[in-house]
């Protein structure tokens, strides 16, 4: 399900399966490459169709796109102080959400009203570590025209606490790193677990660091978890997350204002 006027993935609805490349059997999971979402406009392979299920299921009709096409040219340049790639990327619109395109060169879209949903980049040089960005920059692509954007800026971190959870000594929280790029794009996930090291989550009060200790693990995406220490008693804190100089893209600082309140288990 698409919401049109956000373009956001909402998740669910009906699906058709279609082994588009003839190389394997038909895989019928969410996941598949030959999973085939009914949007306003589906693409099959590198084509375009209208695809239509029956609401019994037991029926699937398939009309080819025979509208207008314009270029889309997605590009990673300068993030940080790092000259980054951009691989490949995954675009949303009130048409539909397009996984795959290859950002080496302009891809053929139809015309209409995108967002990059995901831009898979890569640092140039060093370990070639990896990680996903979305970007909030509307595009239109017009007929016979090309669009063209760059993912580049300063990074600019904050925190956030999953589902506003309250904070309390001895419990798990899993707080999330934001991570902008410049004013409208953000990183939203890092993909070599082994290449980014675990944060460090400091707890000051009145300019003094009361405790600090390292995440127990991360999700993949950019949520670390930490069991706030019964050292930390109920009160106002400055929480600060740091990245260390062994992280690929470089020493980033977060902080936050957070109450911690009473465990009422004690």
């Amino acid at each position: 399900v698409i919401d049109g006027t956000s373009f956001e993935w909402q998740g669910g609805g009906d699906s058709a399966f279609i082994n588009t490349n003839g190389a394997s059997q038909l895989v019928p999971a969410e996941w598949s490459k030959h999973s085939v979402r009914p949007y306003n406009l589906s693409k099959i392979g590198s084509k375009y169709y209208f695809v239509k299920i029956s609401p019994l299921g037991n029926k699937l009709t398939i009309e080819p796109y025979q509208g207008e096409f314009g270029q889309l040219l997605l590009r990673s340049e300068n993030i940080g102080k790092f000259k980054t790639s951009a691989e490949s990327f995954s675009v949303i619109s009130d048409l539909g959400y397009y996984t795959g395109y290859d950002c080496s060169g302009p891809v053929n879209m139809p015309v209409g009203n995108y967002k990059v949903q995901r831009c898979v980049t890569t640092l140039k040089g060093g370990n070639g570590f990896t990680f996903s960005c979305c970007s909030n920059d509307p595009l239109t692509v017009n007929t016979g025209k090309l669009t063209e954007l760059t993912i580049k800026g300063d990074l600019t971190s904050s925190l956030s606490i999953k589902n506003n959870a309250t904070l309390m000594p001895g419990i798990a929280a899993t707080i999330t790193l934001n991570t902008k790029i410049g004013s409208t794009a953000a990183i939203d996930s890092f993909h070599d677990p082994h290449a980014m090291p675990l944060p460090v989550l400091s707890f000051i009060r009145n300019g003094v660091v009361l405790y600090s200790a390292t995440a127990q693990y991360y999700f993949g995406d950019t949520s670390f978890v930490f069991t706030i220490p019964p050292q930390i008693k109920p009160n106002s804190y400055i929480m600060e997350m740091t990245l260390d100089t062994k992280s690929p893209i470089g020493v980033i600082t977060a902080q936050q204002r957070v109450i911690v309140e009473s465990n009422k288990k004690d």
